[in-house]
């Protein structure tokens, strides 16, 4: 077990993920750590490019690129109806910085809709959500497009995943079905218009061509009448294969320990067939990000200890003593906090060394 202790002073909160790194992953709305050290390391001038919507993601990188910038997604309290997007580059620095419209708010009497990733990535741009269906796209230099509309609306919620060859799109619905009651919801310090809802919900997940919508493939479908009742959604591509994050249920009264939303581990499945080829975290909870490496499961049970497991489903190595909270790039090295209710905000790296995996 190796262990490297870093201090590092926690600026704001925001999930930094990592743009660039393989042609062959891609689409991921998730967290890296090596942004993660990068952006909480200092205080930096943001440089804006507009007033467009737009949304952090992760994703691959062609081999010609330039150097991977890491995204960080923020959600500030004092304007909840909107979130804010920055690309950093590998000294920390921001080089582009845009806001998005964030989806309408779904809730239930004591619940809130479950938080569904906001972006995704390519080797080439940003995707991301502005509004309940709007998708744009973000480049490195700042530029920003519509690419295509998705049938999100006040009570649906919709998210994405982008192929890495920027031809495909996975989608995932979540239609809360109703009844419909309008409501208000306080953020911060400000009232925000909502539904509440305490009907079934229908969860769908289709591949369509990324630009006309052409070629769809159903992947998932269900309607779901109970609280507890599994519904999924894209989170990603990885060497060509979808990666399904989920929930039990389509409402929780507590936020995802992985920015991809998710509760219940991942699926891996064919986006031709929907045939599923992997599973990590049967039993666990997610922690972190996604990355090409794999990811971090937080066992259930009492006594046992956090797990990496690679993109098979296969255990690399565990973290006896620590609760990782994101995994290094090349799945070597966990970055952790051994005090998550203090003042504490030291960053521990955890790893071991290649000889010594399972």
């Amino acid at each position: 077990m190796t262990t490297v202790r870093i201090s590092t002073r926690v600026a704001r909160t925001a999930l930094p993920v990592l743009l660039g790194a393989t042609a062959a992953w891609g689409g991921v709305s998730a967290q890296a750590a090596a942004g993660a050290v990068h952006q909480t390391t200092r205080h930096v001038p943001i440089a804006r490019t507009g007033a467009g919507a737009s949304l952090p993601v992760m994703g691959g990188q062609a081999p010609s690129a330039p150097n991977p910038l890491a995204v960080v997604v923020d959600v500030p309290p004092t304007q909840p109806s909107r979130y804010n997007i920055e690309l950093l580059d590998a000294h920390g620095l921001v080089d582009v910085n845009q806001f998005a419209t964030d989806r309408s708010i779904i809730t239930t009497r004591d619940a809130g809709a479950v938080d569904l990733p906001r972006v995704s990535v390519s080797p080439t741009r940003l995707y991301y959500l502005d509004g309940d269906s709007q998708v744009r796209s973000l480049t490195r230099d700042g530029h920003i497009a519509a690419v295509t509309m998705l049938p999100g609306d006040p009570h649906t919620h919709v998210t994405f995943a982008v192929s890495p060859d920027d031809r495909r799109i996975a989608v995932g619905v979540l239609d809360y079905l109703g009844p419909e009651t309008p409501t208000t919801m306080t953020v911060g310090a400000r009232t925000l218009p909502a539904i509440q809802t305490s009907g079934p919900v229908h969860s769908q997940v289709y591949v369509q061509d990324l630009v006309g919508g052409g070629h769809r493939t159903e992947i998932y479908s269900s309607t779901t009448t109970t609280v507890t009742s599994t519904v999924e959604w894209p989170v990603g591509w990885r060497d060509g294969r979808l990666i399904l994050g989920g929930s039990e249920g389509a409402f929780s009264q507590n936020g995802s320990n992985s920015p991809t939303g998710t509760f219940i581990g991942y699926h891996v499945v064919d986006p031709a067939t929907g045939l599923r080829t992997a599973t990590l975290c049967p039993t666990g909870l997610t922690m972190g990000p996604l990355n090409m490496s794999g990811v971090i499961c937080e066992p259930l049970e009492r006594g046992q200890v956090p797990v990496v497991e690679d993109w098979s489903g296969a255990a690399r190595f565990a973290t006896p003593g620590y609760v990782p909270y994101a995994l290094s790039p090349d799945g070597r090295t966990t970055a952790t906090r051994l005090n998550t209710t203090g003042d504490d905000s030291t960053v521990y790296l955890v790893g071991r060394a290649a000889n010594n995996w399972k």
